[in-house]
């Protein structure tokens, strides 16, 4: 008796004829990097995609925060060093995603003409 098996990327169907797997890509639209502005009440995101394209610019109430990172897919996020960022930083890696907090002496480079927290430039999303 002979038995048939799929070459390595081909699954068999149910009729016996053959189809190729899908393997996934990342989606066009799928945020791969977020820069955070943290503050007292609101926090700014900006988030880009595999292009690096800007895809997320919003603003987010604190109470939000943790709810809006638990619907994501594991993302980096990047955001300037401070007493909010650690506590941020520790809350979103249990949520699985990567934190990288960046001293605010190599923030500064990033600000350019009269950054404010609407106006977060690409570039800060970029570390």
């Amino acid at each position: 008796m002979m038995v048939l098996t799929a070459p390595y990327g081909i699954a068999m169907c149910q009729n016996e004829s053959c189809c190729k797997s899908q393997t996934r890509e990342p989606s066009v639209n799928q945020i791969i990097r977020i820069g955070m502005d943290t503050s007292k009440h609101f926090f700014q995101l900006h988030g880009v995609d595999t292009a690096e394209r800007p895809v997320l610019r919003g603003k987010l109430r604190r109470k939000e925060m943790a709810g809006f990172f638990a619907k994501l897919p594991p993302t980096e996020i990047g955001m300037e060093a401070c007493g909010a960022a650690h506590y941020w930083g520790r809350v979103l890696r249990e949520l699985g995603h990567t934190v990288k907090l960046i001293a605010p002496q190599h923030v500064k480079p990033y600000i350019k003409r009269n950054k404010n927290d609407g106006r977060m430039p690409r570039e800060y999303a970029k570390r």
